[in-house]
């Protein structure tokens, strides 16, 4: 919902042209941007995964 309304569409309407574009779901592209991001951080840092989490 945040997504959408700063992009200024609907969320049914974003969702719709964001598969159609990338081939994938809204919701698939940000889980697998957020595992990626938290990838990184656990390769960088000594912290314990569940205060990375």
């Amino acid at each position: 919902d945040t997504v959408a309304r700063r992009a200024g569409y609907s969320k049914w309407h974003l969702q719709r042209m964001f598969k159609k574009e990338t081939g994938h779901s809204l919701g698939q592209y940000i889980r697998s941007r957020k595992l990626t991001e938290i990838a990184q951080k656990l390769k960088q840092s000594n912290e314990p995964i569940l205060y990375l989490a």
